[in-house]
């Protein structure tokens, strides 16, 4: 796979691409779960927060998908033509984010005294008992295409083209604020805290596997990979 020495890969977004995906973060962290909620609610339709993200996510994965669909296509392609190197960042990002993130929650728990569930667990756990179908087309299929798209092809891929290491920095704290970000507005401060520190192992391996393949595919799977497996974990307990 040839590299762009330019924009560190082989396929970037376009300019008009980047401006969409970093300005999309907003819409779909803030806006558009209250504007569904609102939506829904006047015409007397009340859904659990659950099944709000799953149209939040349909909604999102939907307008990035068809707004980036030049993007998408080139990464398909690069992906195709090197798969082995996909498959050498999805195993190396993975063994990163499950050691680094094993570390963290040891420290977690020997500073606090408690044992430290992984943050997507916990989620996934409350996922499942309240609707399976509804947690697993979120987790495994939505939240990859979405997140990944806002945070690493948008906002990763824009700041690597100033800054490799202010890339990796703003876009791993970006990510876990934003997945930190319901349990501070929830008042606990302190779980918030935690899941924030639980979350940058794998903010960091997804952008690294992104760097390291050239091609939006390998975070998308890598994450789905993440979040399949804990979903499985749970499962089986």
């Amino acid at each position: 796979m040839r590299r762009n020495t330019t924009h560190g890969f082989p396929f970037p977004m376009a300019h008009y691409e980047r401006i969409i995906g970093v300005c999309y973060i907003a819409v779909h962290a803030i806006l558009l779960y209250f504007a569904a909620d609102a939506v829904l609610r006047a015409v007397g339709i009340y859904f659990s927060p659950l099944k709000i993200n799953l149209i939040v996510f349909i909604i999102s994965a939907v307008i990035l998908l068809c707004c980036l669909s030049r993007y998408w296509g080139a990464s398909l392609g690069g992906a195709i033509k090197s798969p082995f190197r996909v498959i050498q960042a999805l195993i190396l990002g993975y063994a990163f984010y499950f050691f680094v993130r094993w570390g963290i929650n040891t420290l977690i728990a020997l500073f606090s005294g408690q044992s430290v569930a992984a943050p997507e667990l916990a989620a996934v756990f409350e996922g499942i008992r309240l609707d399976t179908d509804v947690m697993l087309v979120v987790a495994i299929v939505l939240s990859p295409i979405a997140e990944e798209t806002m945070f690493r092809g948008a906002l990763f891929g824009t700041l690597r083209t100033k800054s490799r290491v202010a890339a990796y920095i703003v876009s791993a704290l970006v990510f876990s604020l934003y997945r930190a970000w319901p349990h501070l507005a929830g008042g606990n401060s302190g779980a918030a805290w935690v899941y924030f520190l639980q979350f940058l192992p794998a903010s960091m391996a997804l952008c690294w596997s992104y760097e390291w393949s050239g091609t939006m595919i390998t975070p998308a799977i890598l994450h789905a990979l993440m979040n399949l497996i804990s979903t499985v974990s749970i499962r089986v307990r």
